[in-house]
């Protein structure tokens, strides 16, 4: 009977000593390790780390190098549509590529022309679209102004946004300065020099029209649009002079 008294107290004795030795700080980092590494914890040593920081970095630069490529696809695509002058999907694929480059000018360029083609199509489509077709132009002028905020020197946005204001939107007033600085840095864009004469005419500025048809005379040797300029001179001339004698 004293014998197994003497076992039992020996036994609660035990975790007295393991306590008074630090033997559950050492179970308690025993228990904290298995338990971090059931729920995948990061190492916590300072060469682990090291080692988890150098794999984990590897595989954040192959992310964001597939990243970048899906996104060089989407716009690439937008590109070839552009190319066979399908203009909707060259939208639709210019958008998802608009995610991964937020601040590229031809993306936005290209969403505005698709917008404003769009818009086309609603034009056709009775009273029912005209909300639509308008809300399609709004957007696509902010897509073309975007691109101008990134690259004021962009030439295709601004032609783009010219043609938007004077044959879709009809304010034309609207369009002079965006082709003023363009001429200034493609001096000779006949398409341009047209488009501006056509605005400084529903300006009544008659003579900086014919002025501008003059411009495009010495600057083009394409019959067409030679002829094009001669017959709208002419017109503007005959406007300028009514009721006056010619010098």
């Amino acid at each position: 009977m004293k014998r197994t008294n003497v076992a039992v107290v020996l036994l609660l004795a035990v975790p007295v000593l393991l306590s008074s030795c630090g033997g559950d700080l050492d179970l308690k980092k025993i228990f904290d390790l298995e338990e971090r590494s059931t729920k995948g914890a990061p190492p916590s040593t300072i060469e682990d780390l090291k080692k988890g920081i150098a794999e984990y970095s590897r595989e954040a630069d192959r992310t964001i190098e597939a990243t970048e490529r899906v996104g060089t696809y989407w716009r690439l695509l937008s590109v070839r549509y552009m190319e066979r002058k399908m203009y909707i999907e060259a939208y639709e694929a210019a958008k998802e590529a608009l995610r991964y480059f937020p601040d590229n000018t031809g993306l936005y360029y290209t969403i505005g022309l698709g917008l404003s083609y769009q818009a086309k199509i609603d034009s056709v489509g009775g009273l029912a679209t005209q909300a639509l077709r308008a809300e399609r132009l709004a957007s696509a002028e902010a897509a073309y102004l975007r691109a101008l905020e990134f690259n004021p020197r962009y030439g295709r946005a601004l032609y783009a946004l010219a043609v938007l204001y004077v044959f879709d939107m009809d304010r034309p007033e609207d369009a002079g300065p965006y082709l003023t600085r363009l001429l200034s840095i493609e001096t000779r864009n006949v398409d341009a020099m047209f488009l501006l004469a056509r605005v400084r005419y529903t300006e009544g500025r008659l003579e900086d029209a014919a002025n501008l048809y003059d411009s495009i005379l010495a600057t083009t040797k394409v019959e067409e649009k030679r002829n094009q300029a001669e017959e709208n001179k002419k017109i503007v001339l005959d406007l300028l002079y009514e009721g006056k004698p010619r010098p």
